[in-house]
């Protein structure tokens, strides 16, 4: 699904025999990960519409090795140490823990949340996404979050900067680094008309790379060529 794990495959074991290589990115439903109206999807979830929301979502919540919940931690510690009005909250999603406070700031843990009209409202009901990862081949919940119209704080992490680009949809930064990760995440809450424009910008991008549309048809024109080759 991107041009870092198709260099991964060339310098594997498998590249000698590799006789065609095509990067397709990973598509959503453009129909179900839509923009939507931030205080009705705040109220589906019971939170209030003046705190700052940040949204975090992965297969086994902050238990996932890959996916550095340490890093995210430290970060919004940071935040709140200095930052405290308007409340801030974290949500991270994939597995049922109890929730804690940091500062005074709740971090709130959800089970994962299967129906995709469901895990929609909570990219419409969150400020920012954030996505610490050590490494990502793609990354679909940034695709998700770019079709809802979310800006991302993310890491510049294997195949990310192909999926978010940075300055554009959200901010960039290091891995392993909270300082940085809790800097961007300042930057972009401190800037509202910033995150508006890069909230049209993701909507716009995932219209033009990461529809279901785009990769069938990719897949299908792939599929038409390799049989008329056979």
């Amino acid at each position: 699904p991107t041009q870092w794990m198709a260099k991964r495959i060339q310098q594997s074991i498998l590249g000698p025999a590799v006789q065609e290589l095509r990067v397709i990115p990973c598509g959503v439903d453009l129909a179900t990960f839509r923009p939507g109206d931030l205080h009705a999807a705040r109220r589906r979830w019971g939170w209030p519409p003046d705190e700052r929301i940040l949204l975090f979502i992965a297969n086994g919540g902050k238990s996932n090795p890959y996916k550095d919940y340490a890093t995210l931690r430290q970060a919004f510690e940071l935040l709140t140490q200095t930052d405290s009005l308007p409340r801030w909250r974290l949500v991270v999603v994939g597995r049922e823990f109890p929730d804690e406070l940091v500062n005074g700031h709740r971090v709130q843990h959800l089970p994962y949340i299967e129906p995709a009209e469901d895990r929609a409202s909570l990219f419409q009901a969150c400020d920012l996404v954030t996505h610490a990862v050590i490494e990502e081949v793609f990354g679909i919940v940034l695709a998700e979050a770019l079709a809802c119209g979310r800006p991302v704080v993310a890491t510049q992490a294997a195949g990310i900067p192909e999926v978010v680009e940075d300055g554009q949809q959200g901010l960039l930064v290091p891995p392993a680094d909270p300082h940085a990760f809790a800097s961007a995440t300042h930057q972009l809450m401190g800037d509202p008309h910033g995150r508006q424009l890069m909230s049209i910008s993701a909507r716009e991008r995932a219209e033009r790379l990461f529809s279901l549309e785009h990769m069938q048809a990719d897949y299908a024109d792939w599929f038409s060529q390799a049989g008329q080759v056979n």
